[in-house]
């Protein structure tokens, strides 16, 4: 799927309060409401290294004081992942309390999550399970 394309439907899945959070990485909260129809930018934030601190660290409310929907909270989960897959040559998979066993598939994990449309599939069907996600 086309990147563009990808920043488009992420675009319409986004709140007002979660575009706010995005600009807010960038350095300018104004960009928020130009996001949407910058989808190349959009997804440059939505891949900030910083998104996942800011829908996830400490305190109540992110930096902008809105809370994010289920929606991008599971876009900076996804993200993360992606994130931590590209430095891993094995994931660990539970078999029991305390017990871990490697599975060597974090190759393929990786390239699964190579593609934009499919992180954003991911974070769609993921926000789906949530009551009043922005989806």
């Amino acid at each position: 799927m086309d990147r563009l394309l990808v920043g488009r439907e992420y675009a319409g899945h986004l709140t007002d309060a979660d575009l706010g959070l995005l600009a807010s990485l960038s350095g300018d909260p104004a960009a928020a409401p130009a996001l949407r129809s910058d989808p190349a930018a959009l997804l440059r934030l939505l891949e900030h290294p910083g998104l996942f601190r800011a829908v996830s660290g400490p305190g109540d409310m992110p930096p902008g004081g809105a809370a994010a929907s289920p929606f991008l909270v599971f876009v900076a989960f996804v993200q993360r992942a992606a994130a931590e897959l590209a430095s891993m040559d094995h994931v660990p998979e539970r078999t029991g309390p305390r017990q871990r066993v490697p599975l060597f598939d974090a190759p393929a994990l990786r390239d699964f999550l190579a593609a934009p449309g499919r992180r954003l599939f991911l974070a769609e069907l993921l926000a789906s399970f949530t009551a009043g996600s922005a989806t």
